[in-house]
């Protein structure tokens, strides 16, 4: 192996989304193999970060001095060739731009992993999309996350720097489990992932009284201290509040435990890139019912171990979770079908990074 080592430029935990783990375990997968790695985290490092709130001069002011504090690594610290930058297509590439920018003239090689919706934010825009191809022009290679985000981005960047790998996950710590749990939840506690709409899911499904035992493991957090009390306001109002536990952010081995006892992992999220919960819940070999969007589909369609409702729509989640619940040899032949699921491992990232190291 090469006495140098390689930088990770991301927004390592806290918080913890689906960017930042992608960036750990990348973290891992490099370490696995015996690559020195180093860690230059964007992120803010609190526990509640608004990801999507206005930013003000004390953003500002931080953003200047993750510039210094890169500069200073370059310059002082250990040698560094490979540099992997994770970005997305939001006003936030402007910063990761000078990252790019800097780690060129420091003559290093770039790989950058573009985490980018491929609508709703600035940069995929039709006006800035091409700006977006030439900024990213800087990089050796930009990795993608699915064959579909590379078809829709190498209309503006070098096909022949596109790379596609799959958001991953480590699948050995997942397997061996019962699934006879409660259902799950994991992810941000926001609309945009479904979570309000599950709150009115369970309002109606145990209107009825037929599901009093009726519970929801949480693995998330909210976007802020105002919104986790919003939801709890909603929850109690609905009068829900019983039936779910939240847990916050778990990461390692609790987490893979509530995966391998979850009886189903409910994920009715409105937008999507390349879900890592997905991939986790297919090496654990949990049902899954998902919103029927197209990022979700194209992950569990070809295992064929879920059961599909109705994006933003409450009572279509709510008839899904009944229908599983009241038919448990379905959740059998879900777990039998993931059985011959291709899973995303460790394995399969590595061979996908090994060539652009070279």
């Amino acid at each position: 192996m090469s006495d140098s080592a390689q930088l990770i430029v991301a927004p390592f935990p806290p918080p913890l989304g689906g960017v930042s783990v992608a960036a750990v375990n990348v973290a891992a997968v490099l370490e696995g193999q015996g690559i020195a790695v180093l860690r230059f985290s964007t992120g803010a490092g609190t526990r509640h970060e608004d990801l999507y709130a206005r930013k003000g001069w004390r953003h500002v002011l931080r953003t200047l001095a993750l510039f210094g504090a890169l500069l200073c690594l370059l310059v002082r610290g250990p040698k560094v060739r490979i540099a992997h930058v994770f970005c997305v297509s939001n006003s936030a590439f402007l910063r990761d731009f000078v990252f790019l920018l800097l780690l060129r003239l420091a003559g290093k090689r770039v790989i950058v992993h573009l985490h980018s919706k491929t609508a709703g934010e600035l940069f995929v825009r039709p006006r800035w999309a091409p700006w977006f191809g030439r900024m990213l022009s800087v990089a050796q290679h930009v990795i993608v996350l699915s064959e579909f985000h590379r078809a829709f981005f190498s209309a503006h960047i070098d096909p022949a720097k596109l790379r596609v790998m799959e958001n991953f996950v480590f699948s050995g710590p997942f397997h061996g489990g019962a699934h006879e749990g409660d259902f799950l939840f994991v992810g941000r506690l926001s609309r945009l992932k479904g979570f309000f709409d599950l709150v009115e899911a369970v309002a109606l499904l145990t209107r009825s009284g037929r599901h009093p035992g009726l519970r929801i493991d949480c693995l998330g957090e909210a976007e802020n201290t105002a919104e986790m009390e919003t939801l709890r306001d909603l929850m109690a109002a609905q009068g829900v509040a019983r039936h779910f536990r939240l847990h916050g952010n778990v990461s390692g081995e609790p987490k893979y435990t509530f995966f391998r006892h979850a009886r189903c992992l409910v994920f009715p999220s409105h937008f999507e890139n390349s879900s890592v919960v997905l991939k986790e819940a297919i090496a654990a070999r949990l049902p899954v019912i998902a919103s029927d969007i197209d990022a979700n589909c194209r992950i569990l369609d070809p295992a064929g171990a879920a059961l599909y409702c109705k994006a933003a729509t409450p009572a279509d989640l709510a008839a899904t979770m009944e229908r599983f619940l009241d038919d448990p040899a379905s959740a059998a032949t879900l777990m039998r079908k993931l059985e011959r699921a291709i899973i995303f491992d460790e394995h399969y990232a590595y061979a996908c990074m090994a060539g652009l190291f070279d």
